[in-house]
């Protein structure tokens, strides 16, 4: 038996927290597109966190428009929720993230 799943944006709703809203907004970063890179793109997982990010050679299959908006932005999530923390534009940002540490330091921050 085939079964093919299918996202729709209910699948996907992402909760933003107040920082993460402004922060896309300073940066011109739409939820439409936040919403593409988290379904889409890779995923690191450190420090509690959940770090989304789209290598080039992945970008070239969307819209020219999209692939610019996307290019070099990572999107921020708590490990264990849909809360999106904050997005950001880092052309290094895939090295950095992977030397990050595993855990965080003894002062654990909380987000809600």
């Amino acid at each position: 038996m085939n079964t093919q799943l299918t996202y729709t944006d209910e699948q996907h709703r992402l909760d933003y927290s107040k920082h993460a809203n402004r922060r896309a907004s300073q940066r011109g970063v739409s939820k439409s597109t936040m919403r593409t890179l988290v379904r889409n793109g890779n995923v690191i997982r450190k420090q509690g966190l959940r770090y989304y990010y789209m290598t080039n050679n992945e970008l070239k299959y969307f819209e020219k428009d999209l692939q610019d908006e996307m290019r070099n932005l990572v999107v921020l999530m708590a490990g264990d929720s849909d809360m999106v923390i904050t997005c950001y534009k880092n052309e290094s940002a895939l090295k950095k993230i992977k030397h990050k540490s595993k855990r965080l330091a003894k002062r654990y921050v909380t987000y809600n």
